[in-house]
């Protein structure tokens, strides 16, 4: 179709491909970047990887792996298929929705603090999938800034994890009680990653989520109300987290014998604060490196889910 055979990515999304083969293609390509993602009912694999790895792998699979779901969603799904996109979007905000409620109703029921996080990360891969499918450019913005935040704050709360499991050697929610008197400095750190986890102005998830609820609003109230029902039970889940790990009471000996950061681990902790504020305060310097291209798939996708979605109506 692209002129003979070609792995040139810009001569296949010129290809003439029937709307007809542009679904089974596009089924395909979803079925593997839902996995990575990833997406209900694909996710159960990633809190079962999280458990077994140990900290560094955590944060390269949360922070860089999974993100990879999102580039093929943006660079093949909507850039190569996009009249099929536009006709399987109401499937995939269906598919996203249930996603986003059911991973966070699991994650309230979870006991290892690892395991609660990975099923959180697995709901807001879903807000920003439909963040993706969506087709407003605010939304596909707000997706890939939130790519990024998302990034950052994960990796962030898997390292902090790591530190408490270095020292206690548990990741039982229930022994891991009143940090804050041993490590008021880690405790610290831990409420502005929680802070950032929730979208709390000044932070960097607060201007993409800011700007994804806005471009779904725009297509879908329905959409709208499930991803806002969700940012609310993820803030719900995080602040349970928050109360049980920092302020709770102390519920084993080690806990009050351990020590606070030190040196090294506050030089890890510490680019991922910085970049937690300086998106969140100077946004339009990632904003304007993506702009370009956001639009030109923005503009490839636009017309279509316009016609499919009667004119973005609500």
């Amino acid at each position: 179709h692209a002129g003979g055979q070609s792995f040139d990515i810009h001569a296949v999304m010129s290809a003439p491909l029937s709307l007809y083969e542009q679904k089974w293609l596009w089924l395909a390509f979803f079925m593997a970047f839902a996995v990575r993602t990833p997406l209900w009912p694909f996710h159960i694999w990633l809190p079962e990887v999280h458990v077994q790895m140990l900290t560094a792998g955590s944060v390269t699979l949360t922070g860089i792996l999974v993100k990879l779901g999102m580039y093929g969603f943006l660079t093949f799904n909507l850039q190569i298929f996009p009249e099929a996109s536009a006709f399987f979007a109401s499937a995939v905000f269906a598919l996203a929705g249930i996603s986003i409620i059911w991973t966070v109703m699991v994650a309230f029921a979870q006991t290892d603090v690892k395991r609660m996080l990975a099923y959180l990360s697995a709901s807001y891969m879903g807000f920003i999938t439909i963040g993706v499918f969506a087709g407003g450019e605010n939304a596909i913005q707000g997706a890939v800034l939130q790519v990024i935040n998302h990034g950052i704050v994960s990796a962030g709360m898997f390292i902090l994890v790591g530190m408490v499991y270095d020292r206690l050697q548990t990741r039982n929610i229930a022994h891991m009680g009143g940090l804050v008197k041993p490590m008021p400095i880690y405790a610290f750190i831990f409420t502005i990653f929680v802070f950032a986890s929730i979208g709390v102005p000044f932070t960097g998830s607060f201007i993409g989520e800011f700007m994804m609820l806005l471009g779904v609003f725009q297509v879908s109230l329905i959409t709208f109300i499930t991803c806002f029902l969700g940012c609310a039970l993820t803030a719900m889940c995080m602040f349970w987290l928050y109360r049980k790990m920092v302020w709770g009471e102390v519920t084993s000996d080690p806990v009050g014998e351990m020590s606070d950061i030190n040196k090294r681990e506050l030089l890890i902790l510490a680019p991922c604060v910085i970049l937690v504020f300086f998106i969140g305060i100077m946004p339009d310097v990632f904003i304007n490196i993506t702009s370009a291209t956001t639009k030109e798939i923005y503009s490839e996708y636009a017309d279509y889910i316009s016609i499919e979605n009667g004119g973005m109506v609500r």
